[in-house]
């Protein structure tokens, strides 16, 4: 079945490639620092700062053992488009600050999707990656070394858009249509999801694997009838079609997406200490965003020269930027592996909670 292909994406993906300089080095971009600054100001201005210094963690040094301060060491971060935690995290000080201790420079690679992270990963290029649940299972499953040790987000910012003239009012009614999904990334477990609440299989359907911009360009030029995707290219699609267009469902009591953040097995052995504190400086970015949701999404709009619209509905739809993963949120995780297994995403069930390991969040002091 094409579902079952998704695994060739790890060989088609695109680098875009840029270093940031921490602790010893002081060799920020000017865009960087220009961002950093108007952010910081903009904190400084509000009673947000004391709120962050209050639930201030420190990694505790007797959890792990500590890195040799002269050592010098990169971290190679793989992030995507979307995922605005790891930006905020270095645009606002957190990463300089959680390691001016240390000699350790920040390089982060842009990719388009999940699959092509693990890839690079197990070819050496990385040592962090952020990525939706699915490339994240198929990966292990593929021989990936790696450990999940928090997440990125949690949110249902998905929805089933539909063209208004092809004649879907209910998921039954998508049975002969043509339904767009990347494949492989973590958008299409939700659309088996649908199509099971309907009765419906992949062979009720004819099910296409599509870019998340292309879903955009063929659901507006008529050349499908249905789109599973997210935001913001939901916000796109709904802005761009008018009353072309239009939500048949959202993700809400389908599935809760939450996004893990991967580290590589041989670099959590090294350096332990360092990635509780890469940690630490995602919480404190992520509070700081959910607390102040207006300058983080402008903060993104400035620097990357996005919509605010389009940044704005990705924010908002967004439960948590915190890396700790509670209860529900490892539940979650859990039904992500078993869905996959269920649709034939993934080859093989997968006990999850054998790939997550909390104590480096909980060393830097993190928790529900």
């Amino acid at each position: 079945m094409k579902k079952r292909l998704f695994l060739g994406l790890l060989l088609v993906f695109a680098l875009s490639v840029f270093t940031i300089g921490c602790g010893s080095d002081d060799s920020a971009g000017d865009n960087t620092e220009a961002v950093q600054e108007d952010t910081t100001a903009a904190e400084t201005e509000t009673d947000d700062t004391e709120a962050s210094e209050d639930t201030e963690a420190s990694v505790d040094e007797e959890a792990f053992p500590q890195t040799d301060p002269n050592e010098e060491v990169t971290i190679r971060i793989a992030r995507q488009p979307s995922i605005y935690v790891a930006w905020w995290a270095d645009a606002l000080g957190y990463l300089e600050e959680a390691f001016k201790d240390y000699n350790v420079k920040i390089e982060f690679t842009e990719f388009t999707l999940g699959p092509p992270i693990i890839e690079a990963m197990a070819s050496g290029e990385i040592d962090i990656g952020f990525m939706g649940d699915l490339p994240a299972y198929a990966g292990l499953l593929n021989g990936g070394t790696y450990t999940i040790v928090g997440k990125y987000s949690q949110d249902t910012a998905k929805q089933l858009i539909v063209r208004t003239d092809a004649g879907i009012d209910s998921l039954a009614d998508l049975k002969g249509k043509k339904i767009a999904v990347p494949f492989g990334s973590n958008i299409q477990p939700l659309a088996e999801l649908y199509l099971e609440a309907a009765g419906l299989t992949d062979n009720d359907v004819e099910l296409i694997n599509l870019s998340f911009a292309d879903i955009n360009t063929s659901i507006l030029n008529g050349d499908i009838d249905a789109g599973v995707t997210g935001e913001p290219n939901v916000s796109k699609i709904l802005n761009n079609g008018g009353d072309s267009v239009k939500t048949l469902e959202t993700a809400d009591g389908y599935k809760l997406y939450v996004s893990p953040i991967i580290v590589e097995n041989e670099f959590l052995e090294k350096y332990p200490d360092i990635t509780a504190k890469f940690l630490e400086a995602l919480d404190k970015a992520g509070q700081w965003a959910e607390e102040n949701p207006e300058d983080a999404i402008q903060a993104i709009v400035d620097a990357e020269g996005l919509e605010y619209d389009d940044v704005a509905a990705l924010v908002s739809n967004s439960k948590s930027f915190r890396p700790y993963i509670t209860e529900d949120e490892l539940q979650a995780l859990r039904d992500g592996a078993d869905q996959a297994l269920k649709f034939e995403l993934i080859t093989s069930e997968l006990n999850v909670d054998d790939y997550i390991d909390l104590k480096y969040a909980e060393a830097a002091g993190l928790g529900e």
